[in-house]
């Protein structure tokens, strides 16, 4: 909850920072990458370009000060989740938050220049520190969960043992890890992070792909679409490393399984519905399906713009 203190100040501000919260964002992360350019090798800058990350955090922070304020209905825990499954596919550390923190509250001094006051300054740190007291809190369970004892400790490299081409534009991956470890299971609907290192000129990038494979087979099966430069997007850094250099018998780095959705959850009928490459989740949970409950009723509708463009269909 936020201060007696904090709680009117913050009421008070509210649409002015939500207004102007792109504004905000947009001046925070130049200001942060300037003075942490490390950070470049974890934020995806696909998202960077579009504009997408800083709608994200803009939404998220003035979307947890309405919650605060009690002014949303929405429930708040499955937002939480979701960012904080997320946060933790990356390896983020509870110190970059005070990272972020700082050069956030700079941003809206920086933006909104002498109507933030002292008052305001302490009212909207207070905000993002019980935000970020939320994540790093349950950061620090799935971490726990997963095995991870520290962050920097997230990474596993697993070698491409298959490689199949699914479309003109998508393939299928099978990796098995180097080490010879047990293979996790994980859950229809989740998916791990992959790292690559992209040179000395571009570092690390890091995305998320769903697994589209069966549980529990001794090996996982990612399934990437490459991404073609379309409108204002850039074309996808990291799908087009792995479809042009990525051959059987080269090494990926990995995280663990994360991500908040259970798409096999529940015991009655089960509706899938899925457009392009958002397929994978649904083959992750047909392939459980009929494995550990094949009489369960199911639907998969799919949408794309044609047989040849759509992934997995031979499945």
């Amino acid at each position: 909850m936020l201060s007696a203190a904090s709680a009117p100040v913050v009421a008070a501000t509210l649409p002015v920072v939500r207004s102007h919260g792109e504004q905000i964002t947009g001046n925070f992360y130049p200001r942060m990458f300037r003075a942490h350019p490390e950070l470049l090798n974890v934020f995806n800058r696909g998202n960077q370009a579009t504009g997408e990350q800083k709608q994200a955090l803009a939404g998220a922070v003035v979307a947890y000060a309405g919650h605060l304020l009690g002014e949303s209905t929405m429930p708040w825990q499955p937002v939480l989740e979701r960012i904080a499954h997320k946060h933790v596919s990356l390896g983020i550390t509870p110190a970059q938050y005070t990272i972020v923190g700082r050069h956030l509250l700079d941003a809206v001094a920086d933006v909104l220049g002498p109507a933030v006051t002292p008052e305001i300054a302490a009212a909207w740190d207070e905000v993002y520190w019980l935000f970020a007291c939320e994540l790093i809190a349950r950061e620090a369970r799935l971490y726990h969960d997963a095995g991870i004892g520290d962050p920097v400790d997230l990474w596993r490299t697993w070698r491409v043992v298959d490689r199949v081409t699914e479309t003109a534009d998508a393939f299928s991956l099978t990796l098995s890890p180097t080490d010879d470890g047990p293979v996790p299971a994980f859950v229809p609907g989740q998916y791990v992070s992959v790292a690559v290192d992209l040179g000395a000129d571009r570092g690390q990038q890091i995305r998320q792909y769903s697994l589209s494979g069966p549980p529990q087979a001794g090996t996982w099966q990612i399934t990437v679409k490459r991404l073609r430069p379309e409108g204002g997007r850039p074309a996808g850094t990291v799908s087009g490393h792995l479809h042009d250099r990525v051959a059987v018998g080269d090494t990926l780095r990995l995280s663990p399984p994360f991500g908040d959705i259970d798409a096999v959850a529940g015991t009655g009928p089960l509706l899938l519905v899925s457009a392009g490459i958002g397929v994978t989740p649904a083959m992750a949970a047909l392939e459980h399906l009929v494995v550990h409950d094949p009489k369960r009723p199911v639907t998969l509708v799919h949408a794309d713009r044609s047989p040849d463009t759509h992934p997995l269909r031979r499945h």
